[in-house]
């Protein structure tokens, strides 16, 4: 039986994205690239995040991309398991998140085994 992990608020920086961005609607791939930053920036120092979506009314994919999607760029599945949760999101919100953070573990990972490829052609020449 899998057990979810019970994380203590003590453990995770809160990241409020409407209080962080001055806006409660997250549409922009620009105002995605700050979120995103933010969270580079607290995991580069060791930190874990909670991102909050507390007061956010309007959320699309085109800000989603930059902000949690780009981070399958730079860390595992695992790493961001263990160290990102969500809070205080909508089950209308959680859906797109889902479908954002599947696309972007397919792509990065599509992306990486090209890569390896590539090099594994480039040892052969």
């Amino acid at each position: 039986m899998m057990m979810s992990k019970v994380y203590s608020k003590m453990d995770f920086f809160t990241l409020k994205i409407a209080e962080f961005l001055g806006t409660e609607i997250c549409i922009s791939q620009s105002d995605g690239e700050k979120v995103f930053k933010e969270i580079y920036s607290r995991f580069q120092r060791n930190e874990r995040v909670n991102l909050s979506f507390a007061n956010v009314k309007f959320l699309i994919s085109a800000f989603l991309n930059p902000s949690l999607g780009m981070l399958y760029k730079y860390y595992t599945p695992e790493y961001l398991n263990e160290n990102l949760k969500l809070s205080e999101i909508a089950p209308s919100q959680m859906a797109m998140v889902k479908e954002v953070l599947r696309n972007a573990k397919e792509y990065y990972n599509d992306q990486q085994k090209a890569m390896r490829d590539l090099e594994d052609a480039e040892e052969s020449i």
